[in-house]
């Protein structure tokens, strides 16, 4: 079998598994934010972008048009599916570039079995279209330092811009490239003075929604704290090696990160040593070759870089985030491998690449087959309600996109109560409420509030992602109140 061919087959695999269970779990949050703002009228969306800027339009305009295809779980994350089926030969070409034809097999099964680009391909968020572009990107700018054939700046100029309209984070990358192009092959070279021009016509078409960005900036998010910063990097490697298959990510994981890391220490003892090897070994081999391999390390390292340095200003620091990264990590434990299992010790990478094997096997197992990893249980906590709602109930639904989320599986009727203002909700003097709550980080002295002449009758802790809680107050009775 041919490396081409191998590749071609880990592309079919690829979408089997990320076409798998596409629709089996609950919209989350942000899932539910994507599908609000592609919901309404044109002027909705446009109002959407001014108020959250950071929240970049390609990939909601590409969802809006989209929707033709229904607004069912499997719909909205089809695009997401199809971007990282798209990703996967175009990280085996870049592999294929920068280190040899047998690296490009390897990156495209790397890619097509990674728990943490199938997770994102599974997921009604711009993060899989972000790495196909990504991708994209490098082969072009790859392409372009070696052949010095207009078509490829071009190319890259024309992705570099559709990139930086889809995420903010991709202008790290842009930044990065160059930096790289610039060690790589010097500034003497035609071609780095060339894609230097490129890139300022890049960042003047981004001018637009850089502005948009300025004038309306947005707020600190509440969950971007300083753990953010600590956690950062190393977080982003685990997710990069894993998934989401160890270390639930419900809210407030942070706080208790020593407790779910010494719970699973042996899966991440194996992962950190096989990827790290692996890593490390690429990083060594690409950078003695010279030249435009030297691009990877770069472009990995850079914005990450670029990123805790913004960050002194205001944290943007998030893994998903730096999924722009991601392309160049598979190059590097693609060389690292397979350098590895030809040098001088052969036995210690067949052991890197069996330890590789074992733990994507381990967390695609969990990520398909265990109920303890997954995203917002909206359906059951809809259901929770559902099964025993009073026609005079209030429900009441706190933060954020929460009531959307909500109200999407719950499917109000006319006759239900369905709240977003709380405080108005806990006045209804007799009634019962139903209060459902998520991402709440005041969420003890909020319930303190709410329970003015109540008591808790129902209080049920869903943990996936948010860790959504519904609890149901009741009227004390009379000689209580």
């Amino acid at each position: 079998m041919t490396a081409r061919t191998a590749s071609r087959i880990a592309v079919a695999a690829g979408a089997a598994l990320v076409f798998t269970g596409l629709g089996r779990q609950n919209l989350w949050l942000d899932e539910v934010m994507s599908y609000e703002a592609v919901s309404g009228s044109w002027s909705n969306l446009q109002r959407f972008f001014v108020s959250l800027p950071e929240q970049h339009p390609l990939y909601y305009l590409l969802l809006r048009t989209w929707r033709v295809f229904g607004s069912s779980e499997f719909a909205l994350r089809s695009l997401s599916a199809i971007c990282i089926v798209l990703a996967i030969p175009l990280i085996a070409v870049l592999a294929r570039e920068l280190a040899g034809e047998t690296e490009g097999a390897v990156a495209a099964w790397l890619s097509a079995t990674s728990p943490f680009l199938l997770y994102y391909g599974q997921e009604a968020r711009m993060y899989a279209l972000v790495v196909l572009l990504a991708a994209a990107s490098g082969v072009a700018l790859v392409r372009w330092l070696t052949s010095e054939r207009p078509t490829w700046l071009i190319v890259y100029g024309v992705v570099a811009v559709a990139g930086c309209y889809t995420h903010f984070f991709f202008t790290f990358l842009v930044a990065a490239q160059f930096l790289a192009a610039l060690v790589a092959i010097g500034w003497r070279r035609t071609a780095v003075r060339r894609l230097l021009i490129a890139q300022a016509i890049v960042a003047t078409a981004y001018g637009p929604w850089a502005v948009l960005l300025i004038t309306h900036f947005p707020k600190p998010q509440a969950w971007k704290g300083v753990a953010n910063v600590q956690f950062g990097i190393p977080y982003t490697f685990l997710r990069f090696t894993l998934g989401y298959a160890v270390v639930p990510a419900n809210f407030g994981w942070k706080e208790r990160a020593v407790q779910l890391l010494a719970a699973d220490w042996g899966l991440l003892a194996v992962a950190t040593l096989a990827f790290g090897a692996a890593c490390g070994a690429g990083i060594a081999r690409l950078w003695r070759a010279g030249g435009v391999a030297r691009l990877s390390p770069i472009v990995l390292l850079a914005p990450m870089g670029l990123a805790l340095m913004v960050s002194a200003v205001t944290i943007v620091i998030g893994e998903r985030y730096f999924i722009v990264c991601f392309p160049f990590f598979i190059v590097l434990v693609t060389a690292g491998v397979v350098g590895l299992i030809r040098g001088r010790r052969p036995a210690a990478g067949w052991l890197t690449g069996l330890g590789l094997v074992a733990v994507t096997a381990i967390s695609l197992w969990r990520y398909y087959r265990s109920a303890d990893y997954g995203k917002e249980q909206w359906a059951d906590a809809a259901a929770l309600v559902r099964s025993s709602l009073r026609s005079a109930d209030v429900i009441a639904v706190h933060e954020g996109y929460a009531l959307s989320a909500f109200a999407y599986y719950f499917k109000p009727t006319d006759g239900d109560r369905l709240v977003k203002d709380n405080e108005a909700a806990r006045d209804r003097n007799g009634e019962r409420i139903w209060l459902v709550l998520a991402h709440t980080t005041d969420e003890d002295a909020y319930i303190e509030r709410m329970k003015s002449g109540r008591h808790v009758a129902v209080d049920k802790r869903f943990l996936h992602e948010t860790g959504i809680r519904v609890l149901r107050l009741d009227p004390d009775p009379p000689g209580l109140r």
